[in-house]
């Protein structure tokens, strides 16, 4: 059964109930055509506030689209994400995140390109900072790994060159998603997870879907403001968020990997390639300019590497051949399928 057109905004929320109401506040300012039908769905995904009853609360009897709550008891984004496509009833999903303010006019364009664009799978926009406190200097070269700025230099079709786009306002076409549900393919990352910060679902979708042949596109007419809150405008969250995505990169490079044609042919030389895969990493790593600097370095992007390279060298060992391998055979099983 086809969806219906129309746009679903999906919000997934872990203890949202403070951040949720500007974000609603946002979404009832949305300039829609009479004729395009939309809605807002509220995914709590196991708080424990008062996220549902605020969303509620908030919304109230706004004539201009319906709002539910749905709830999503497994933890993590990815789950949070699978049970907006579920619930949703329009065949373009948008995510919008609970620290997310879109333009009014939103609701209306995620239509217009998803519709003149059949090919394209997913689509997503740029976006501004607003914080809650005025960021050091330092801060504003780390904007990519908070979602902050733009995605292109101009408008249109990525697939080819970036490869991927950012979960904050990402739209997905449901058709594209039902055909990967349909392949039964399990997710590798649960992206993030209650106050985990491990991330790199909004990648794998993207991965996914042009795995598929479905296209991706970017657009500045997508624009959204992104709330950063004090606790996120530190060196210390930064390093947090380094240090706990050791897996989620070594899976996006495997994808990476597997775009260039470049994994491992046969079972038997996964071994070789683990090995060697690993002296590059711990290469990298000694050959850091301030690997034998133990003193915090505070806005150092060389720092920041080295602790994401230690915690891949980590992950890389504890997963061994084997576990790579198996990653390796996921990505290709959907492919085969």
């Amino acid at each position: 059964m086809n969806s219906i057109i129309g746009v679903s905004i999906v919000i997934c929320c872990y203890n949202s109930a403070k951040r949720l109401p500007a974000t609603l506040e946002h979404l009832k300012k949305q300039i829609v055509p009479a004729d395009l039908p939309w809605e807002v769905i509220v995914v709590d995904n196991a708080s424990t506030d008062q996220t549902a009853q605020v969303a509620l609360d908030v919304w109230g009897d706004f004539p201009g689209a319906p709002l539910r709550v749905v709830s999503e008891p497994r933890a993590g984004l990815s789950h949070a994400r699978i049970k907006g496509f579920e619930v949703s009833q329009y065949e373009y999903v948008s995510f919008v995140d609970d620290d997310n303010w879109v333009a009014e006019n939103w609701v209306e364009t995620v239509f217009r390109i998803m519709k003149a664009h059949p090919e394209v799978g997913a689509c997503g926009g740029k976006s501004e900072g607003v914080y809650e406190i005025e960021p050091p200097e330092w801060f504003h070269q780390y904007h990519g790994k908070m979602a902050i700025g733009e995605q292109a230099d101009k408008e249109g079709d990525l697939t080819d060159t970036r490869g991927w786009l950012w979960g904050a306002g990402l739209t997905v076409r449901k058709a594209a998603w039902k055909e990967l549900i349909q392949k039964n393919f399990k997710f590798l990352l649960s992206d993030r997870k209650g106050s985990q910060l491990s991330s790199g679902g909004d990648n794998e979708i993207c991965y996914l879907l042009r795995i598929l042949g479905w296209r991706l596109y970017y657009s500045p007419q997508l624009t959204l403001k992104h709330f950063i809150p004090q606790a996120r405008i530190s060196w210390e969250y930064l390093c947090k968020l380094a240090s706990e995505n050791g897996y989620p990169l070594i899976v996006v490079s495997r994808y990476n990997k597997f775009f260039r044609n470049n994994l491992p042919i046969s079972k038997s030389e996964y071994l070789r390639h683990w090995i060697s895969s690993l002296r590059a990493l711990v290469y990298r790593w000694l050959n850091c300019e301030i690997s034998t600097n133990r003193r915090k370095i505070v806005g150092s992007r060389d720092q920041l590497n080295q602790l994401m390279t230690l915690r891949y060298i980590f992950v890389w060992i504890r997963l061994g051949p084997n576990g790579i391998y198996e990653i390796d055979q996921a990505i290709r099983c959907l492919k085969k399928g």
